[in-house]
């Protein structure tokens, strides 16, 4: 019973990390929105490049295609490393970050309420 709740949680969680976010409605669907936008949802945990294409919704060769841009303005920050593997996650002390996770709770709060009178009125 705990796998099958688990299982459908995962692919829940999978669905909604590829559909168009808010974010990414109003700046722009790029590959380096996606992934910023993957990550700053998913903040609390740290991933592989494979994981952060996958979670994006890009081929893993797009990712390798703008990853050194992101790296070289600090938007990711390796975490650790375990093998081969590299483990990374966003980083919350950069400033574009900050302004792009503050924006996306903005439009949040600025949607929530349109959304709320459309959902009453259907």
């Amino acid at each position: 019973m705990i796998v099958t709740v688990t299982i459908t949680e995962k692919k829940m969680e999978e669905k909604m990390t590829h559909e168009k976010s808010l974010l990414l409605g109003v700046l722009g669907d790029t590959p380096q929105l996606r992934i910023a936008d993957f990550l700053i949802g998913h903040y609390r945990y740290d991933y592989s490049k494979k994981e952060i294409a996958e979670g994006a919704g890009i081929a893993i060769s797009t990712l390798y295609s703008v990853w050194d841009e992101l790296e070289n303005l600090e938007i990711v920050n390796q975490t650790r490393a375990y093998g081969n593997t590299k483990l990374f996650k966003i980083n919350p002390e950069n400033s574009l970050v900050r302004s792009l996770a503050k924006m996306d709770i903005d439009l949040v709060e600025i949607t929530a309420p349109k959304r709320r009178i459309m959902a009453e009125l259907s």
